[in-house]
């Protein structure tokens, strides 16, 4: 997903030449905006809870960050659609790696690229498995396969984006590693919104906190958890 050195290539004077360029300013990022604006309201009335939005809103700006980061710019060059040919989709899939912890040259590059490609990839989803929760409840049992299917939709969009002979990004890789450290990223994410909900209910069952808005969803969030292994204990 982020920019691989074993894919690096020097860019020639035709690939500068594009028929289109779209940065995410202005207007994906307005539509996306009126689109946030449309799911507050609609949650709004739905819920009237005002920090169900506030979490909405902030996982909204982050999956608009990782957009720009691996889909913006997006250009079509000057030979669209001519350039989906057999020949460049068999092109396109021969530098595509479907080799799990294969990483080519990667270690042989200084520390920051190596961080990039293994540690990067990872923080890049870790806030869908520590937001998601927030937003609506995740059993456990089902989050490693919500973690496999996010990181599949990312590449795979990319590839598609690729196939359709679309540029985007700056020169990203197709990798099965980008999905695994992907799905690891939630995985991560999810294991420290676990951690969060464990200190957060041993601390209410000791101190007494306000009785805010926020600090009740907490409460709801954070104790959602407790009844899901009940009702499966039970269920067994």
């Amino acid at each position: 997903m982020l920019h691989s050195p074993r894919t690096t290539r020097v860019p020639t004077r035709a690939a500068f030449m594009m028929r289109f360029e779209l940065e995410l300013f202005p207007y994906p990022a307005v539509f996306g905006t009126l689109l946030l604006l449309v799911l507050l309201l609609h949650s709004w009335r739905k819920e009237h809870s005002w920090p169900y939005l506030f979490f909405l809103s902030l996982f909204w700006v982050y999956i608009l960050v990782v957009l720009t980061m691996i889909f913006f710019p997006i250009r079509i060059p000057q030979e669209w659609p001519g350039n989906i040919t057999p020949q460049n989709i068999l092109g396109i899939f021969s530098h595509v790696n479907f080799i799990p912890f294969n990483f080519g040259y990667l270690f042989t590059a200084n520390a920051s690229v190596i961080f990039e490609q293994l540690i990067g990839n990872i923080l890049l989803t870790l806030p869908v498995g520590f937001c998601l929760p927030f937003l609506d409840r995740v059993p456990g049992r089902r989050i490693f396969w919500l973690a496999l299917f996010f990181g599949s939709v990312l590449e795979g969009l990319q590839l598609l984006i690729k196939l359709l002979g679309i540029i985007s990004g700056y020169g990203h890789s197709i990798d099965i590693n980008d999905v695994i450290l992907n799905s690891i990223g939630i995985l991560v994410g999810y294991g420290l919104y676990r951690t969060f909900a464990w200190f957060y209910r041993a601390l209410t069952s000791r101190l007494r906190l306000p009785t805010s808005a926020m600090f009740q969803y907490l409460n709801k969030v954070t104790m959602q958890k407790t009844k899901t292994n009940k009702q499966v204990l039970h269920e067994s």
